[in-house]
């Protein structure tokens, strides 16, 4: 346990030491990743921006993916020797833009979207360190530029509409339930398009036979699109505990599915019920009254 708090010691005085040092050279750094989420076994590009506000020029100044033994070596002083075929010199006052490129691992753990992930060691996306390095009165020092990255599946498919459904017996009782419209969202995460079938089951459960609805959808490369469904009311009081959407494609390894859970609210409605509400952190309230048959209105504060 000490081992591992020394060690963590060492490295924050290492990281506050290169920062100093780079504030007294006159180096700014800023990093920053591409506005997309990465997906795993692909490559992320990531762009570091360097500004010398100081009064002399900077030497030698090369930044690249930094080595894990970098990030837990003390020393400041880098060993590495510059590459002036490479290496760029910064004029006082003059700005320069890097661009590196790293290999996101096969196995690395999706954060997106965020909302599912919060609460998990991965959470906040996979951390990736970018180390700069330079000549400073004849040594060659250096300063790691840490950064993290979302992490999404190659095809996201996530609800529009409430999820849970909420629905209510009909009246008539030829169906048991009424109808339901529910949206859908699939997100092409990936720089090449793909295209396949969106296959909808009467069941959160074991999938079997071919499905009660197919919806053909093409992507292209970083798009997303909505597709909208509407839930028969037999079908639904037939479903096994909900529906499953599955996105069946031969572009990819596996299948993305979106497990939906339907929920029968057997309520009594007094009539011209209306009902006013202050919203929460997200549209579940005002969506249940709709299922419910309510009319409701928000209140602003």
């Amino acid at each position: 346990m000490n081992n591992f708090a020394d060690t963590q010691r060492r490295q924050m005085m290492r990281q506050k030491l290169e920062r100093a040092t780079a504030v007294a050279a006159g180096l700014n750094f800023k990093v920053q990743p591409s506005s997309n989420p990465v997906i795993p076994n692909s490559i992320a590009n990531v762009t570091v921006n360097v500004e010398n506000s100081g009064r002399d020029p900077i030497d030698g100044l090369e930044c690249g993916a930094s080595p894990a033994t970098v990030q837990q070596s003390p020393p400041v002083i880098d060993g590495r020797r510059v590459n002036h075929a490479t290496a760029t010199r910064l004029a006082p006052g003059a700005k320069v833009t890097v661009t590196d490129r790293f290999q996101i691992p096969a196995t690395a753990a999706i954060n997106v979207p965020l909302s599912r992930h919060l609460y998990e060691p991965t959470g906040l996306g996979t951390a990736l360190t970018t180390r700069c390095t330079y000549e400073l009165s004849g040594k060659r020092v250096g300063i790691d530029l840490p950064i993290r990255v979302d992490v999404a599946p190659p095809i996201e498919i996530e609800a529009v509409s409430a999820s849970p459904i909420v629905t209510v017996p009909a009246k008539d009782e030829k169906c048991g339930f009424h109808p339901v419209d529910f949206k859908l969202r699939l997100t092409n995460n990936q720089n090449d398009s793909v295209s396949g079938d969106v296959v909808l089951f009467p069941t959160i459960g074991p999938l079997t036979g071919r499905g009660s609805a197919t919806r053909k959808v093409e992507l292209r490369a970083r798009e997303k699109t909505d597709e909208l469904f509407n839930l028969d009311g037999c079908e639904l009081s037939k479903s096994q505990g909900g529906v499953s959407f599955i996105f069946h494609t031969t572009q990819l390894k596996t299948s993305p599915a979106l497990l939906v859970r339907i929920v029968v609210a057997n309520a009594k409605l007094a009539p011209n019920l209306r009902v006013a509400y202050i919203r929460g952190f997200d549209f579940s309230l005002p969506q249940a009254l709709n299922a419910l048959g309510v009319e409701s209105k928000e209140l602003s504060v």
